[in-house]
């Protein structure tokens, strides 16, 4: 049995108000909608409708493809610019046991140095730096030869690629 069909479902305000001794008036139980406007809305639905709209606006990335369309009046979304890539320049081989010394410029933050001698399909850290007066540096061990693929991850988002032969 649902809510509507109980007795106390179907009260009128007089008789709410003799069994609660409450000079107090509650408002309708009555389900059927209420006609309001040119649409049928019970009350508090259009409140209801516009919390959902901000909630689920919340929960979408910020770069998601549906926010330019949902985007209401100022200025449209614009997506994120491709975040710029550089070369890294250096010896093309090096020697198995050595170390290989990177250093450059770079924006404020953690520089991280990741290696993958697979052809980039598995990348493990090799290194992780501080950036300081705009410059890094770092140093990685050639443990195993073959050839490896360098990325250098900026705290801008930037990235400088590189690769070196480890004989």
């Amino acid at each position: 049995m649902g809510w509507r069909d109980r007795d106390y479902a179907k009260w009128t305000d007089e008789e709410r108000r003799s069994f609660y001794g409450s000079g107090a008036t509650y408002p309708s139980l009555d389900p059927s909608p209420r006609r309001t406007g040119g649409g049928l809305l019970r009350p508090g639905a259009g409140l209801a409708a516009l919390a959902s709209l901000a909630i689920a606006l919340g929960q979408l990335p910020l770069h998601h493809p549906l926010l330019p369309a949902l985007h209401i009046g100022g200025t449209p979304a614009r997506p994120a610019p491709a975040s710029p890539v550089s070369t890294i320049s250096g010896p093309s081989t090096a020697a198995v046991g050595s170390n290989l010394a990177l250093r450059g410029a770079a924006p404020p933050g953690a520089v991280t140095v990741e290696g993958s001698y697979d052809a980039g399909r598995t990348w493990m850290v090799l290194a992780t730096v501080q950036s300081s007066g705009g410059m890094y540096a770092a140093q990685i061990a050639l443990s195993q030869p073959g050839d490896l693929s360098i990325k250098i991850l900026f705290a801008d988002g930037s990235a400088a690629t590189g690769s070196v032969v480890v004989r």
